[in-house]
Order: structure tokens, then C-alpha cells, then sequence
């Protein structure tokens, strides 16, 4: 592996700079650049230069990814560095390390796989990787996320001649993106939502059943959805701050994309529901006092404890479970909103704006010719659907 190096000069002391496929690592070599005179400063600059030739054979030998060094190993760093250059956020990087350690990992573990290198990994060793998750019951969107940090060894294993191709670009993903009927997505009809907000009255989760079924949000943008983005006066509510999780729960005025990032009209049966939650939870702050949590958060429980996203997947489930309905994830209420407003308007542009897809790049343009109260249309349609 190409390591290289130079020493830096920084508060008075030299350091060295490596430069590894990692990227960049800088540590102090705590000698300093000025001595007492001219031949203790040469004699500085010297053992200074020796340590970085030190930390250059240490790099090289240690944390070399090469040809011959172990696939899983190189993956491992490949994961590991992510974290140490901040590459990812958190909560991506906690995803990467779940997947090396709960299917990479103990698949090729196997005898037949541990001792292969990076360069004899071929397309069938990822394709019976791919193959055996698919039999598991894994969909085939998980299995393309499982395969993120092998993506990147083989990426970096490219970039430095160590593989001639990726592996990764001979394989076939079996079925389309979610065929699996575990996992498969679909969308409720009126009656099943009907029946969903009938099995959640008087629960906490019908405030997030509520506010995917009329506007669409994802699970990060419900768990995040604050009192001060909603503009009761303009009708209109702001969804910029999410909520996500891996292991850490983190929160944030980021969503997902920039399309995401966006003002949404209120239906105006959604509208009705949340000022009267409002001035529940207001009630019910008066009536517990300092047992009452404060939070700007619109989903929370009773005692004023904002929903995470976490709770609000099991609060979901659990519903819908005990209520013996149809098998529907929680996400799959935005399909469901969505397809409500194309089955009214016919109109596919409008229910893209409505769902604020960030991956429809080549249509960007149409945005612009809609009608300046397209979201307005799209939250007329949720009404009238939730009013059959």
C-alpha cells in the first residue's frame, strides 16, 4: 500500500502528517522545533523525521489493506474508517458496523470463506452471500444496504489496483426491490385506515397514525415534528427537524434530503385533530404539573414524554398486531397517503411534490410549472378519501 508521509510544525512542536488510503492521520511527535541553539534544533529536526519513517512502517505494516490481506479484515477497516474520518454521521456508521457484525461477519466467517483475501473474493462468493440472505427472508432493499461496506472495500480496492473490477457489479439481485411478502410494501385502503384510527383511539400512536396517514411523513420527520413548525394561521406545516436511530438517538434540523425540506398544507381534518391535541396536552400539563414533561414535540405520551422514533414503530405494531390487521408497516402509510392523492388527481408530478422525493432529479424542472397551491390540491385529496 502507498503510505507516505511529512512532518508539520504546529504550536511550536513537529508532528507527523501520514497519508494512508484512510485518509489523512496527524499525531504530535512531542519534540520541539527550536532547541538552545542551532545544533539542538538540527538534532530535533532529525529525531523528529525519525519517528515519521517509524509511523510510516507502522501504517504500512499494521493497517495495510493489500491484495492479499483477509476480505473480512478489510472490511472491517474499511467500517472503522468512517468512524475516525467522520465520513458518515453517527447513526449511518452504527448501521455499517451492524451490518459487518450481524450478517457479514458470521457469514464469512464460514472455513470456506475466512481465509480468502480481498483479491480472491469473486462475484459467486457475494452472490451466495446475496442469495442466502434472500432465503433468509431478508427484501432485496435490506440486502443492498447490508452490502454498503463491502461496496466501499471494493471501491478503495480499486482505486489502488489491488482487484481489476468490483465484484459487487457481476451479481443479480433475485425479484424486484421488495418481493418478499414479509416485507413487502403496500397500502391500506380507506376502510383499513379507518379501521387502524378506530383500533388507536384513545392511544398515544394515533397522534403519528394520524399524521402519516394525512401527510405522508416519514417515521424521522414524525418523531421530530415540533408544535413551533406548525403555522396554524398559514395553514401550513414545516417539516425540517428529524429524529433517527441506530444505537444513538439522534435529532436534528436536517432531513433527509433537500426536496424533503419543505412547507406541507394541512387537510383540514388533520388541522381539526391537532388543535384539539393541543389543548389536551395542554390540560394535561395543568393537570399533572411538575409530573408533566415539557416538550414541543406534537407526538407524546401522557405523560408529556415525546414519542421516539423507536416507540413509535413498537406502538405501531403492536396495534396492528393486536387488532389482527393487515400486515402494513409503518412506513407504509406514506405509500398509502400517496397513493391516495394520485388516485384522486390522476396527477403524478403533484403526488411527487406531495411526498418530496429527493431522487427524482430528472423531473426537478416540473416542480416549477405547478400551481402555486399544488400542496393545497394534495391535501384536499387526503380530505375528501378520509371523508368516504
Amino acid at each position: 500500500m502507498n503510505v507516505t508521509g511529512n512532518l508539520i510544525k504546529s504550536n511550536g512542536y513537529y508532528h507527523t502528517r501520514i497519508f494512508t488510503p484512510f485518509g489523512t492521520k496527524q499525531k504530535t511527535t512531542k519534540i520541539p522545533v527550536l532547541g538552545k541553539n542551532q545544533r539542538e534544533t538540527n538534532a530535533n529536526r532529525k529525531a523528529a523525521e525519525k519517528i515519521l519513517i517509524e509511523r510510516i512502517v507502522e501504517w504500512e505494516s499494521k493497517s495495510t489493506i493489500d491484495s492479499n490481506r483477509l476480505f473480512l479484515d478489510c472490511v472491517a477497516d474499511t467500517v472503522e474508517r468512517d468512524k475516525a474520518m467522520h465520513k458518515v454521521q453517527l447513526n449511518t456508521w452504527e448501521a455499517y458496523d451492524s451490518y459487518l457484525r450481524n450478517h457479514i461477519r458470521p457469514y464469512f466467517s464460514q472455513k470456506k470463506f475466512s481465509k480468502l483475501s480481498i483479491s480472491e473474493i469473486t462475484p459467486l462468493h457475494i452472490q451466495s452471500f446475496v442469495d442466502n440472505l434472500y432465503r433468509t427472508g431478508y427484501a432485496v432493499d435490506s440486502i443492498r444496504k447490508y452490502l454498503v461496506p463491502i461496496n466501499k472495500t471494493f471501491q478503495m480496492a480499486l482505486r489502488y489496483n489491488w482487484i481489476s473490477y468490483n465484484p459487487l457489479d457481476r451479481i443479480e439481485f433475485p425479484g424486484g426491490r421488495n418481493d418478499h411478502p414479509q416485507s413487502k410494501g403496500r397500502a391500506y385502503t380507506v376502510e383499513e385506515a379507518k379501521r387502524l384510527l378506530e383500533a388507536a383511539e384513545g392511544k398515544p400512536i394515533k397522534q403519528a397514525i394520524m399524521i402519516a396517514l394525512y401527510l405522508g411523513l416519514r417515521r424521522s420527520e414524525i418523531a421530530g415534528l415540533r408544535w413551533k413548525d406548525i403555522d396554524f394561521d398559514r395553514n401550513v406545516i414545516l417539516i425540517s427537524n428529524t429524529q433517527v436511530r441506530q444505537n444513538t438517538l439522534l435529532e436534528h434540523e436536517r432531513t433527509k434530503n433537500k426536496a424533503s425540506h419543505d412547507y406541507i398544507a394541512i387537510p383540514e381534518g388533520l388541522r381539526r385533530y391537532l388543535l384539539e391535541l393541543r389543548e389536551k396536552q395542554k390540560e394535561m400539563e395543568a393537570l399533572m404539573g411538575n409530573c408533566y414533561v415539557k416538550d414541543d414535540h406534537v407526538c407524546r405520551r401522557e405523560d408529556g414524554r415525546h414519542m421516539t422514533c423507536d416507540y413509535i414503530s413498537y406502538a405501531f405494531r403492536k396495534l396492528r398486531d393486536e387488532n389482527h390487521l393487515p400486515y402494513i408497516r409503518l412506513h407504509d402509510l406514506r405509500h398509502t397517503a400517496g397513493s391516495w392523492v394520485y388516485q384522486e388527481t390522476k396527477d403524478m408530478k403533484l403526488t411527487q411534490r406531495f411526498l418530496r422525493h429527493g431522487d427524482m432529479a430528472t423531473t426537478a424542472r416540473t416542480y416549477t410549472h405547478l400551481q402555486d397551491d399544488a400542496v393545497q390540491t394534495a391535501a384536499n385529496a387526503i380530505d375528501f378519501m378520509m371523508q368516504k
